[in-house]
């Protein structure tokens, strides 16, 4: 069995370009839409000892019991590479939009300190940082 966020966000849209590229078409039985977030699908899994695709950060978090585990991380084909990203958004589309404000986190987030700070969150806790910083 596979649980799916089903939800439209970045972990739900890799997970259909993961199948789309291995040319499996997901449904049937053994496909379950969850339209749940993350914890919620990880919590499904464990109870169906089932698969699903996440975010390290989430499943570090969440602190699953010993019946489920990775499988599969930083695999070589880079088919599980799910980055994130922040582009500014171009104020003539909307006068609302803070262009100022969001150049000004543009600026913070691609930051060497804020980098810096990234590659560090989670380690005091987990061991390891919950994200890789990748705007050098």
């Amino acid at each position: 069995m596979f649980i799916s966020k089903s939800d439209e966000s970045g972990t739900h849209k890799k997970e259909l370009n993961v199948w789309k590229k291995c040319d499996i078409e997901p449904s049937g039985d053994w496909y379950i839409e969850a339209g749940a977030v993350m914890e919620a699908v990880l919590q499904m899994a464990n109870e169906k000892l089932a698969y699903t695709l996440s975010d390290h950060a989430t499943w570090l978090n969440y602190q699953l019991d010993e019946d489920m585990m990775i499988v599969c991380e930083k695999d070589e084909s880079g088919i599980l590479y799910n980055q994130y990203g922040v582009i500014c958004v171009n104020p003539d589309k909307n006068e609302k939009i803070n262009h100022e404000g969001a150049k000004a986190f543009q600026k913070w987030i691609l930051s060497e300190e804020t980098q810096q700070l990234i590659s560090e969150y989670g380690v005091e806790k987990y061991g390891k940082p919950l994200f890789t910083p990748n705007a050098k």
